[in-house]
């Protein structure tokens, strides 16, 4: 491929990514499992930002989420209340699928879990650490 034609192919892929909305929790609405923007017919593609309380997180989070077609899909992040990452995770078709990354408080890894169809992949390939970074499981 010459210079010219990558530049365009980066170009675009560039401009993909720079188009796509970022909106924040309270302008989404969820019809039939499928995310919408308020107003909007057709599902919603780009990132929710937002807090709240999610599954198995007792307190409140901060949390950015990648839809396509209204459907998680790509990273979802979570921060802890101040400001640490907390987790890590990929979604394809509205299911987690790949490694589950979370981390403690001080910014330490805490686990990394295979996860495939929305459920753990198993034993096989799971980390566990300790606070202070000691490798416990796996």
């Amino acid at each position: 491929m010459n210079i010219g034609v990558k530049c365009i192919v980066l170009l675009t892929i560039l401009m993909i990514f720079a188009c796509q909305a970022e909106i924040p929790r309270s302008e989404a609405v969820v019809r039939n499992g499928i995310i919408y923007q308020k107003g909007e017919k057709k599902p919603f593609t780009g990132t929710v930002i937002g807090r709240g309380r999610e599954g198995y997180r007792p307190q409140i989070y901060h949390y950015k989420k990648e839809y396509i077609d209204g459907i998680l899909n790509g990273e979802t992040k979570f921060w802890y209340p101040n400001g640490k990452l907390e987790s890590i995770e990929l979604y394809k078709n509205g299911k987690i699928n790949g490694n589950m990354i979370r981390y403690y408080r001080n910014g330490q890894m805490k686990a990394r879990i295979p996860m495939r169809n929305g459920m753990r992949s198993g034993g096989a390939g799971e980390l566990f650490w300790d606070r202070n970074g000691k490798l416990i499981k796996g």
